[in-house]
C-alpha cells in the first residue's frame, strides 16, 4: 500500500512541473520589522529570513487581508508561536501568496 503511494507521488512529480512555485517558510516572526504607508493597504516585511534581499517580502491585497496578516504576526511574535508563510521567491519584492499560524 505505501508503495503504491510513493510510486504514485513520484509519477505526479515527473508530471508537475510548476512554472513559479511558492516557497514554504515556518519560523517565529520575533525578529521581523513590519512597515507600512498609511493608506495603503501593502505591508513590507523585513528580516525574515527568506530567500529574497534583506528577507524583505511584501503582502499586497486588500486592507482586511494586510489587517489579518499584521494582527497574525504581532499575535505570534508576542507569544512565540510559529508561522507560516508561502512566498514567490522568484518574483520582484516576494510576494506573499498565503499565510497561517502553525498549531504547536
Amino acid at each position: 500500500m505505501l508503495i503504491k503511494k510513493v510510486m504514485a507521488l513520484m509519477a505526479v512529480s515527473v508530471f508537475a512541473t510548476p512554472v513559479c512555485a511558492d516557497v514554504n517558510m515556518e519560523v517565529v516572526p520575533t525578529g521581523w520589522r513590519l512597515q507600512n504607508a498609511i493608506g495603503d493597504s501593502q505591508i513590507i516585511v523585513y528580516y525574515t529570513g527568506s530567500s529574497c534581499g534583506s528577507g524583505l517580502m511584501t503582502l499586497a491585497g486588500t486592507s482586511d487581508e494586510a489587517n489579518r496578516f499584521w494582527a497574525t504576526v504581532m499575535s505570534a511574535k508576542i507569544a512565540g508561536k510559529t508561522i507560516g508563510v508561502f512566498y514567490n521567491s522568484s518574483a520582484t519584492n516576494c510576494p506573499i501568496s498565503s499565510f497561517y499560524l502553525k498549531e504547536q
